[in-house]
């Protein structure tokens, strides 16, 4: 399985794309539907609809996004892993991994550090790092 390879650059400046003289860049890893799940906004199923964002006809994304005016307490982490587990599950439900693990910690003032973990099916271990603050 072959994908336009997605790179992602930071939060400010978010995603790009390498083209080659045969077109876009491919990656065969989980790394595109990674960035893709991450950083997709969920829809909020307890905002208002005004301000529920993500796509109402469907469930793809992460709720992360609503963690961007929370202070900076051990919980606002908790909140990180769980959202984006959930946002992974996906990966293990349809058999293209058998395990997701997300780690996240507060690494200075401001700065939220996540570790995402997958043990593709195959064994082979993939990891994604994120920091933003």
């Amino acid at each position: 399985m072959s994908d336009f390879k997605t790179i992602f650059t930071d939060l400010t400046s978010g995603t790009q794309y390498n083209i080659t003289d045969l077109g876009i860049e491919e990656d065969g890893t989980l790394a595109t539907a990674v960035i893709i799940s991450l950083f997709t906004n969920k829809r909020d199923p307890n905002a208002e609809p005004d301000d529920a964002q993500g796509w109402w006809a469907d469930d793809i994304g992460s709720l992360r996004w609503t963690l961007a005016r929370e202070k900076q307490l051990p919980e606002v982490a908790r909140k990180l892993e769980q959202y984006d587990s959930d946002a992974l599950l996906w990966v293990v439900s349809t058999g293209l991994a058998k395990t997701v693990q997300v780690a996240a910690e507060w690494v200075a003032m401001g700065v939220l550090k996540e570790t995402i973990s997958i043990t593709l099916a195959d064994g082979q271990l993939m990891q994604y790092q994120i920091e933003e603050s």
